[in-house]
């Protein structure tokens, strides 16, 4: 790669009294194996009114010489958070990546090597789930926290918050850029990128651009996964319905309706067949409900 000057990527992290694992997080990137025409500068902003993200980072300064920068927004708003974290940026990208996760080591390098050859403006990477001894065997088989692998330079509709990269004057092309409205419920990174997508940004995927997620044992239960799979329907659906036609409304309707109530019929039996069976069919269930839910105007609020 050949530029008139360095590129700088600013990488945001929202977080939230995770203390421990926003310091395994920053060591992981401050061992990111980046060209000689490229560095870093860390964006840390700390939710908790209490600052408890603070310590963690004064303890990075002082062991390492990349920029970082650390503030804190009180309100219990996903956007506004990630929305400071945006105006604090200096980079000519930016990434984002979750207080919760770890990144290998050539994370940003292939990142960014995808979006120049793809000429894309966003690029997205998988997570890979990391299971504690402490989690459940059938909960680990049952990959309820597995996220889809493509390959490398395929497009794709829509990324998350948790692994991407992003050209910054796509970002301030966008008001917000996140919706406040999405700040408790969640969700604001997929309506973030579908409004990205409208204005013709051109997505794609890096395949080795890794993250590690660390799942606590207090996610491996069946309500928790139960909640996320509601929640998730209700985020997809209040985002889509907006933008369709009043017959393709009706026919959502419909099939919702059709998958609720062979869920219901399918649910003593899958549980016959095992746990994983089971929770395959629960998830089905609570995903269409949470999508039909959106019709009452009912919404889960995850962050308050």
């Amino acid at each position: 790669m050949s530029h008139t000057k360095p590129l700088l990527i600013s990488v945001c992290i929202a977080t939230y009294r995770r203390a421990g694992l926003l310091g395994e997080l920053l060591e992981s990137l401050a061992q990111q194996e980046l060209n000689q025409d490229c560095s870093i500068e860390l964006i840390v902003v700390d939710n908790d009114p209490d600052r408890s993200a603070e310590s963690v980072v004064m303890n990075f300064q002082l062991n390492h010489q990349i920029p970082i920068n650390y503030s804190v927004e009180t309100a219990r708003n996903l956007s506004t958070v990630r929305n400071q974290s945006v105006r604090l940026a200096n980079g000519d990208f930016v990434a984002f990546i979750d207080d919760d996760e770890v990144a290998e080591p050539c994370w940003l390098k292939e990142l960014l090597a995808v979006l120049e050859k793809c000429k894309a403006d966003v690029v997205s990477g998988p997570v890979i789930p990391v299971y504690s001894d402490s989690i459940p065997v059938w909960m680990q088989r049952g990959g309820f926290f597995e996220r889809r692998r493509l390959i490398t330079g395929s497009e794709i509709e829509f990324a998350g918050t948790g692994n991407v990269l992003i050209r910054v004057e796509k970002i301030r092309e966008l008001n917000g850029p996140f919706d406040p409205v999405y700040g408790q419920t969640g969700g604001e990174d997929t309506n973030f990128f579908y409004r990205l997508k409208k204005s013709g940004a051109k997505i794609v995927w890096a395949n080795e651009a890794v993250v590690m997620e660390i799942v606590p044992l207090a996610r491996a239960t069946i309500r928790y996964i139960t909640r996320r799979s509601y929640r998730g329907g209700q985020i997809y659906a209040s985002i889509m319905l907006p933008d369709w036609t009043i017959p393709k409304k009706i026919t959502w309707v419909l099939y919702r309706l059709l998958i609720v109530l062979l869920a219901c019929l399918l649910l003593p039996i899958s549980w016959l067949a095992g746990r994983i069976a089971g929770m395959k069919v629960l998830q089905k269930f609570a995903s269409n409900l949470g999508q039909l839910s959106v019709l009452v105007k009912h919404r889960v609020k995850e962050y308050q």
